[in-house]
């Protein structure tokens, strides 16, 4: 990993083959497919996981989320635990397009190759039966949950075939709406999805992250498992480093994916680019003087240059709502810190 950069999964633009070359051209070391949710609705991050059975389910008429069709309920649940679980090209056109892009060998410098998946806590959040969601629903969310496993075992199939190593993202932003205590206690119902996903990825020998822009019982990493976590270091960085939960995920082998540019849309103004603690210059001195004092703060933290061997370095979100420019700005931004990173504990 080695403070390398990638992206947390969405872009701006409409066209996947344009797409993937923005991925190539900035993310060419640990490339991503693109989610392209301005090219279609089925394209955001709950559509494209549901896509396979998104024909048992109604559109909310507030537009958030998904109805239960009473009459659908068991062939939904047939469905969802059938193991049938894949990506089709209306649902996820920079999928595909990526995959091809790698048969043309347009990822030559690849280390590694990225993927994500809407997570099951998240997806079942977005599904009502009436004004309830599905997600402490106890026959749902695990069959939910092993259909999701089943989008990121697919995608590991796929693109393992293209010969650098493969990780998955299991996307949660919605893991700090829950009630921390349904999420922490002993055997969870929303823990064990998460489990079951973070567990078929790396039963089929990849590594496994974790991604939540917004703050969470980070207990939960040392039960969970994942190999890599990602989360807004930009807002909260102070936060993780004195968390113990974070110290026994880290001591325990754990990486981490810094989301340490904000998704904001100025970076591709000028004046934005040298405003506050958003410059590279800051952004790098700020990371490395919580970094020194992290194990003060919370023993288990490891020197910086061990943990920077263990870690990416990302935008705090995904980039779609912005434009292609201020986009490029965003991954610009974030290898000139990840640069100022590796030079600081080389030299």
């Amino acid at each position: 990993m080695d403070g390398r950069v990638t992206g947390i999964g969405s872009l701006p633009q409409t066209d996947p083959v344009d797409a993937v070359r923005f991925v190539a051209e900035l993310c060419p070391e640990i490339p991503f497919w693109p989610q392209l949710p301005r090219r279609s609705v089925h394209e955001t991050m709950v559509d494209q996981a549901l896509g396979g059975v998104e024909g048992l389910l109604d559109r909310r008429r507030d537009g958030s989320g998904f109805e239960l069709r009473p009459e659908s309920c068991g062939e939904l649940l047939d469905r969802l635990e059938d193991g049938a679980a894949s990506l089709d090209r209306s649902h996820a056109a920079g999928f595909f397009a990526f995959e091809e892009a790698l048969h043309d060998g347009v990822f030559s410098r690849a280390v590694s190759l990225k993927g994500q998946v809407a997570g099951p806590v998240t997806s079942a959040l977005q599904i009502f039966d009436g004004d309830r969601a599905l997600a402490g629903d106890p026959v749902f969310l695990p069959a939910l949950a092993q259909w999701i496993a089943g989008l990121a075992v697919f995608q590991i199939e796929r693109l393992s075939r293209a010969g650098p190593p493969v990780m998955i993202f299991v996307d949660e932003p919605c893991l700090g709406m829950v009630d921390p205590g349904s999420l922490t206690a002993a055997g969870s119902s929303l823990e064990n999805a998460l489990r079951t996903v973070v567990g078929a990825i790396r039963d089929s020998g990849s590594l496994a992250g974790l991604h939540c822009c917004a703050p969470f019982p980070l207990a939960v990493l040392s039960r969970i498992k994942p190999d890599i976590v990602s989360f807004d270091a930009h807002t909260d960085l102070g936060g993780f480093l004195s968390d113990p939960g974070a110290a026994a995920y880290v001591r325990g082998g754990g990486a981490v994916s810094f989301g340490l540019i904000p998704t904001t849309r100025w970076l591709a103004d000028s004046r934005g680019a040298e405003s506050g603690d958003t410059t590279e210059e800051e952004i790098a001195k700020r990371f490395l003087a919580a970094m020194a004092a992290a194990p003060a703060m919370e023993p288990g933290f490891p020197p910086l240059g061990d943990m920077l061997r263990r870690s990416l370095v990302t935008a705090t979100c995904g980039l779609a709502f912005l434009d292609e420019s201020e986009a490029r700005a965003s991954f610009e931004r974030a290898h000139g810190v990840s640069r100022r990173l590796r030079e600081a504990i080389s030299g």
